[in-house]
């Protein structure tokens, strides 16, 4: 009877599924071969059904149009196990989603254990330090380390240090507060031999000392004006004389 009379067989197909029969059966017209689809019918009990219906237009000997050959087939069972077998794979995929997460975090936990023995603290404004120190620690360049006496900035340097790929080589640090006025220039920089009354040989500085690893100059506050300003120089261009 629905295989006779196309119409009445719309009548029970879903309203939301019937543009997709409506261009299957204008394609099966106007098209030669086997065509498929699937679309969904409502059956007398309210019960909603898939189905899958499969159609071949039938000629004759003349090419003439005779008819169809055409099935119906229920598929709800399999598609509700497509369905949960999806809904399977994507709560898989959710749970990995979580576990690479846990695990980043954990990582992350495992980071400040670990690698900063002896900072110690849990707020978050010290995790934002530390989270800036795994950022800066791969890149050459320079780093204000700001803070009062007795903070910790040297823990924090050598933090970046161990961090970096300089960590094989050992960390050169000078604090210049405690160096002479007179000699804290030919401390950082160094000077030749005869450069003045009683430089009697060479004398390699801290930033040569330094190349190719870390330097952490403390208190550099403390350093006279005109020597920050030397200072900055090395620090802009990367070069020094002595």
């Amino acid at each position: 009877e629905f295989i006779e009379n196309p119409p009445l067989f719309r009548e029970i197909i879903v309203p939301e599924d019937r543009d997709i029969w409506d261009n299957h059966f204008h394609d099966s017209h106007s098209e030669p071969g086997l065509r498929e689809t699937q679309f969904r019918i409502q059956r007398r009990d309210g019960e909603i059904r898939w189905i899958e219906h499969a159609c071949q237009p039938v000629t004759g000997n003349l090419g003439e149009f005779l008819g169809f050959r055409a099935s119906n087939r229920d598929i709800t069972e399999r598609n509700q196990a497509e369905q949960e077998l999806r809904d399977a794979f994507s709560e898989i995929e959710q749970l990995k989603d979580q576990l690479e997460a846990d695990s980043a975090y954990l990582q992350e936990e495992i980071k400040l254990e670990h690698n900063y023995e002896s900072i110690i603290g849990q707020s978050e404004s010290l995790k934002y330090v530390l989270y800036k120190v795994e950022q800066i620690a791969s890149s050459d360049t320079t780093v204000l380390i700001l803070g009062e006496t007795g903070a910790g900035k040297e823990l924090v340097a050598r933090a970046i240090h161990n961090l970096s790929r300089r960590k094989d080589r050992p960390l050169v640090k000078v604090n210049c507060s405690t160096l002479p006025s007179t000699l804290i220039e030919s401390e950082l920089f160094g000077h030749e031999k005869g450069a003045f009354t009683g430089a009697d040989t060479i004398h390699v500085g801290r930033f040569e000392l330094a190349h190719g690893t870390t330097l952490f100059l403390d208190e550099i506050g403390e350093l006279a004006l005109e020597l920050q300003a030397k200072l900055l120089r090395v620090l802009e261009h990367g070069e020094l004389e002595r």
